[in-house]
């Protein structure tokens, strides 16, 4: 008799992606890309936007900059300047199916120029369960863990491998220290690292528990009870 095949897990899937506010993207028309299994192909003239919907997936799934932004979003918000605005909203919006239901998870920031500066401010996320319809409002700590969990993916895999910028795709052929940090981060090797560090402790405190336990019990059979009772004060 056949032995049935145990069901594989299931897998994370992108479905589509919205975009708006960001980069070549007008905060007036925003574009809408579907993604199609097994394999999508991106192809369009330079600047039309290629690399900003992979840039705009690492933002949505990670919240990581892109290279060139320094601290901040202000390089990767559409300038309020080009539209002769004060304040231009941007709005990254994706729709996958996790193991566990289908979710809109959406990621928005705001552009403002006044008095010859620009400034940008990260807002609240949402996340929308798609069959119950619920829409929450959550925060971006809060956000960065939901996207990790429900994608099954952890982050360093999402901005190093999944969603790698071309501008950082060279990393593999990169310096032995920094090569060996970016292998370390990918493979967590530090948590494995710390919880042997964290069995080794244990270990040394249960062994030196059993030594105790032991000079006492030899004590215990060994000496008098008055003079046991004198050497461990309250063991008798």
């Amino acid at each position: 008799m056949k032995a049935k095949c145990k069901s594989r897990r299931k897998m994370a899937l992108i479905e589509k992606i919205k975009i708006s506010g960001i980069r070549s993207f007008s905060e007036d028309q925003e574009g809408l890309i579907g993604f199609q299994t097994p394999l999508t192909m991106i192809a369009g003239a330079n600047g039309s936007g290629k690399t900003t919907i992979i840039e705009c997936l690492r933002y949505i799934t990670s919240n990581s900059k892109p290279p060139g932004c320094g601290t901040s979003f202000s390089q990767f918000v559409h300038d309020p300047r080009v539209s002769n605005k004060k304040t231009v909203k941007a709005e990254v919006e994706l729709t996958f199916t996790s193991k566990d239901g289908s979710y809109i998870a959406a990621r928005e920031m705001e552009a403002t120029y006044k008095r010859g500066k620009s400034t940008t401010q990260t807002l609240d996320c949402s996340v929308v369960e798609e069959n119950s319809g619920r829409r929450s409002s959550i925060k971006v700590k809060d956000m960065d863990e939901f996207m990790i969990s429900k994608l099954g993916v952890q982050k360093t895999i999402l901005e190093n491998v999944i969603f790698c910028h071309q501008e950082e795709g060279n990393w593999p052929f990169d310096t032995g220290e920094k090569l060996k940090a970016k292998f370390d981060s990918i493979f967590e090797t530090s948590s494995y690292t710390n919880a042997l560090e964290e069995m080794k402790s244990v270990k040394d405190c249960q062994v030196r528990n059993a030594i105790k336990k032991q000079v006492l019990l030899f004590f215990t059979f060994l000496l008098p009870q008055e003079v046991a009772c004198l050497l461990f004060p309250g063991k008798f």
